[in-house]
């Protein structure tokens, strides 16, 4: 490859073409990122080049692809494959990437390590190039468009969608010309964007933001819209939130998951206000958070709106809004997630309007409650029920009827100056009785709750439950104490019925209070079990968290140890 006269076989320090936001000069020359590791994606990471630019560049001063390193943890090794159809023949390629150590004043010149295979007649054969010797036929220039593409793809996916060159397809495209063509063809890379702006400013700026819509073409589009109006104006940004939503509502048939973070609740409502009727298509997900409560009469007609005018809205999260007892929520809604000062009214008035709600979580603050209808709400679709809340939960579980629940979570909100009401517990096991739920996770957060109203709950989802979770936090006021007779319970015993036999999962934080080894016995019995893989009636203990609330338990944590080495994963501290 030739030599660029841009770079010398000194360690050369490039200043950054462009600024974090991709803004100033061509991106045409790889600029190198302090920024040398980055979070592991599902396949796998891009890793930044360090500051020492090898001389290995074209003439026209872009890197080789052979130098990009593809990092990836021992413990989440790269492993993607897709089939391709190529002049008549099928391929399939696969490779793995293993963690390499790059410093300043070295550089790895090592290629993909990849593995392709032919499928058909023709003999299986493999390719793994050394580190010595870099074969260009063999290197990932050879690869098709196709393959490069969905590696883009899987890249980007779960990653921050703020605009950066140091990720995302900002930096995909600084590599060579070949790769920034893709990027530039590949749709999927633009779609999703997070917003940051305020009153006289935008992050990114306005020509990017256009650029980075205009790149998506009909693709949906997953955007965050973050407002604040404590935002500083920067200088040469000229942008605000009422220039991003002017843009943003001229895509408004695109959205697909939209999510709003507004101090402010009437910048919000101005933007809803001006949504067009029936021009919410495709919208699938909507969050909206309020750090500035708005009076429940003027956001109602304004909600109900827009949601009726998304034909395909499934979730939707509402955080900070007051009165969203009063809006009309649409009947096509599977998930619900719901923060404020809501009462059991306006809970039960929420699970019978959503006829098809499969997910409900429910975050109640203290409000005043109003008389309820005797009449019992079977609400048949719903899998997942969540419950956060600081009143008395008795009414609540009296008026329901859940037969298909499967998840059900429970936590009390308390504080020092209130304290929290009793738990509810003949209420709760008339739920149970009633609906016979199949019931396979249960988790409960400082419930006033003692270890015998546990056990006695346990009893009703005893035949399916296979994960349970305690959490006691403030110092163990308010939670639920497991002592010996809990521990003794959940004791595999060969002479009588076990209770929670395909228990898979325990977690239990800050609320063991038993002598030292009793915790590591029950886990020993539960791991030591004679069973068959094909027994539907016993399961062995796979994952344990444990944290104790104080550290006279090493017996414990020696019986979690032999049994991490026999398999067990978790932690116990």
């Amino acid at each position: 490859m030739a030599s660029s006269s841009l770079f010398s076989r000194q360690h050369l320090q490039l200043p950054l073409p462009v600024d974090d936001e991709g803004i100033f000069g061509p991106s045409e020359v790889y600029a190198s990122s302090s920024d040398s590791s980055r979070s592991p994606t599902p396949h796998g990471v891009l890793r930044s080049l360090p500051a020492s630019i090898p001389e290995d560049c074209d003439d026209q001063g872009y890197l080789d692809p052979d130098y990009v390193i593809f990092h990836a943890p021992a413990a989440d090794p790269i492993d993607f494959g897709i089939a391709i159809t190529e002049q008549d023949k099928e391929y399939s390629y696969e490779w793995t990437g293993e963690q390499h150590s790059l410093s300043p004043g070295s550089f790895d010149k090592r290629p993909f390590s990849f593995l392709e295979k032919e499928l058909g007649p023709s003999p299986t054969w493999s390719v793994d190039s050394e580190p010595e010797s870099v074969n260009p036929h063999r290197s990932i220039l050879k690869l098709p468009d196709e393959v490069l593409r969905q590696v883009f793809l899987s890249y980007g996916a779960g990653t921050d969608s703020k605009p950066s060159v140091r990720c995302g397809p900002l930096f995909l495209g600084q590599i060579c010309r070949r790769w920034r063509t893709i990027v530039h063809s590949t749709p999927e890379l633009w779609s999703s964007l997070t917003i940051l702006a305020g009153d006289h400013v935008c992050v990114p700026r306005m020509p990017l933001l256009k650029a980075w819509l205009n790149r998506s073409k009909n693709c949906p589009l997953n955007l965050t819209i973050v407002y604040d109006g404590r935002m500083l104006e920067r200088p040469g940004n000229f942008g605000s939130i009422d220039l991003v939503s002017e843009l943003i509502l001229t895509h408004s048939s695109r959205w697909h998951t939209m999510c709003f973070n507004y101090t402010r609740a009437k910048r919000l409502i101005s933007m809803l206000s001006r949504i067009p009727p029936w021009g919410l298509p495709i919208l699938h997900n909507v969050e909206i958070s309020l750090r500035q409560r708005v009076a429940p009469l003027e956001q109602a007609p304004i909600l109900s709106s827009l949601l009726s005018w998304a034909p395909s809205l499934r979730q939707l999260t509402c955080r900070g809004l007051a009165g969203i007892s009063q809006i009309t929520i649409p009947t096509q809604l599977t998930h619900l997630d719901i923060e404020g000062p809501l009462s059991t009214k306006d809970c039960l008035a929420l699970l019978r309007s959503g006829r098809q709600l499969q997910d409900c979580r429910f975050h109640m603050e203290h409000s005043q409650e109003e008389s309820l209808d005797d009449s019992p709400l079977l609400v048949h679709p719903l899998r997942s029920l969540y419950i956060s809340s600081q009143e008395h939960l008795g009414d609540f579980f009296d008026h329901l009827i859940l037969p298909n629940l499967e998840d059900l979570g429970i936590s009390a909100r308390w504080t020092s100056a209130r304290r929290l009401p009793p738990w509810p517990q003949r209420q709760f096991i008339s739920l149970l009785s009633r609906s016979s739920p199949a019931i396979r996770s249960f988790a409960v957060r400082c419930l006033p709750m003692s270890d015998i109203e546990l056990l006695e709950s346990l009893l009703y989802m005893s035949d399916t439950l296979m994960n349970l979770e305690v959490y006691v936090v403030g110092g163990g006021e308010g939670g639920i104490t497991i002592t010996e007779t809990a521990i003794s319970a959940l004791t595999f015993n060969d002479y009588h019925h076990n209770l929670c036999p395909k228990l898979e999962q325990l977690t239990l934080c800050g609320c063991v209070r038993a002598a030292d080894g009793l915790l590591g016995g029950m886990l020993a019995s539960r791991r030591t079990i004679l069973y068959s893989p094909r027994d539907e009636e016993t399961h062995q203990l796979r994952h344990v968290e444990v944290a104790f609330p104080t550290t006279n338990h090493c017996q414990d944590v020696l019986y979690f140890k032999s049994l991490q080495r026999g398999g067990l994963q978790g932690e116990v501290m």
